[in-house]
């Protein structure tokens, strides 16, 4: 058999390619043999483990034409895998990169191709191969191929989060891992947004916003689990375990051992009297206070008699005003926090606490 015959076998659809490369090495010369293989063994996938197809494998990588775009693009696209046998100038190319996106033509091209071209940069991180499992990538690692500048891009950054925020292989461990130094790391609004999604990224957050309690209780108000990955002193901090402990049914309340750990177990119960007793005093500032504040009927009881609240009824926006003054002044809870107090009681109630 000759070449042009091997040639004319493959244009009938034979795909015995291994049995004509050993019979007929100058077959990997021939670049219109290799586009027929390409074909071929786009075929040659359904019958292959993992898609992958050793014959036409074989062929690309003792083939000389490698550094042939047009004909890797086809490799490329037909089958992912090839992208390792694609010589490594093509990485370079803009219009190869932007014709076979794909993490790995990312990774495998310099920094500077990487920050000149921020837009394909974008798309191969949106890629699906890297949610689907795709057998080529290394999921653990293949953020550390992009440049570390890359990771200090806002638009990029966001991009991971809005785009993918349920994936587990996107969040601030993968910038953590590139560079502990990455100024997002420090960013409320990045960091929040990975935290709400996975309560455990908290751990690879900034200390300065580990230690900040209003960051803390924001990201628990969206998300109770975050409570679990908090500082020490956070998980103990009445206001963001109230805040953690009335949504979602009280799940938060799984965070405490209270099964095995008398302190957890004694340090709930000691909470839900504290919640209690403020609940009581919102009554009281509610029933007795204000209603003080309201009454209309001073002209009727003797001068000594007389109660000076109604002193602070000067209208309904200063009386607003003054209202809230005195509660935040004297520690009731009103708004949010009177809301979370609720909520927090018929959470622990449920627990039995």
């Amino acid at each position: 058999m000759d070449e042009e015959v091997a040639i004319a076998l493959l244009e009938s659809g034979c795909d015995e390619i291994d049995l004509m490369l050993e019979n007929i090495p100058s077959l990997y010369k021939s670049k219109r043999a290799l586009n027929l293989m390409l074909y071929i063994s786009d075929h040659a996938k359904s019958r292959c483990c993992f898609g992958y197809d050793p014959a036409a494998n074989s062929f690309i990588e003792q083939s000389p034409f490698r550094a042939d775009k047009e004909l890797m693009i086809l490799a490329c696209n037909l089958n992912e895998m090839n992208l390792e046998l694609v010589d490594k100038t093509l990485f370079e190319d803009r219009d190869f990169v932007e014709r076979v996106i794909h993490p790995q033509t990312i990774t495998e091209s310099s920094e500077e191709f990487q920050m000149g071209n921020l837009d394909l940069v974008e798309i191969a991180i949106k890629n699906p191969y890297i949610d689907q499992g795709s057998c080529y990538i290394d999921q653990g690692s293949w953020s550390e191929d992009i440049s570390p500048k890359v990771w200090t891009i806002r638009s990029i950054v966001m991009t991971c989060w809005l785009a993918k925020a349920e994936s587990s292989y996107y969040g601030l461990g993968m910038i953590y891992n590139v560079d502990k130094a990455n100024p997002f790391l420090n960013d409320k609004e990045v960091v929040s947004l990975s935290v709400i999604a996975r309560p455990s990224d908290l751990q690879y957050a900034h200390t300065d916003l580990r230690s900040d309690k209003l960051f803390i209780l924001k990201c628990v108000r969206e998300a109770e689990r975050v409570l679990q990955y908090a500082p020490k002193g956070m998980c103990r901090d009445d206001g963001i375990v109230i805040a953690a402990i009335s949504k979602a049914d009280g799940n938060a309340v799984d965070c405490f051992d209270i099964l095995n750990n008398k302190v957890d177990e004694e340090y709930l119960s000691a909470l839900l009297h504290r919640v209690k007793t403020k609940l009581e005093l919102h009554d009281m500032f509610m029933n007795q206070f204000l209603l003080g504040v309201s009454r209309d009927d001073q002209h009727t009881i003797h001068p000594s008699l007389r109660s000076p609240l109604p002193m602070l009824n000067q209208g309904a926006e200063t009386s607003i005003k003054l209202k809230k003054m005195i509660a935040t002044y004297a520690g009731v809870p009103i708004g949010q926090s009177f809301i979370e107090m609720k909520g927090a009681v018929a959470a622990l109630e449920r627990f039995g606490f």
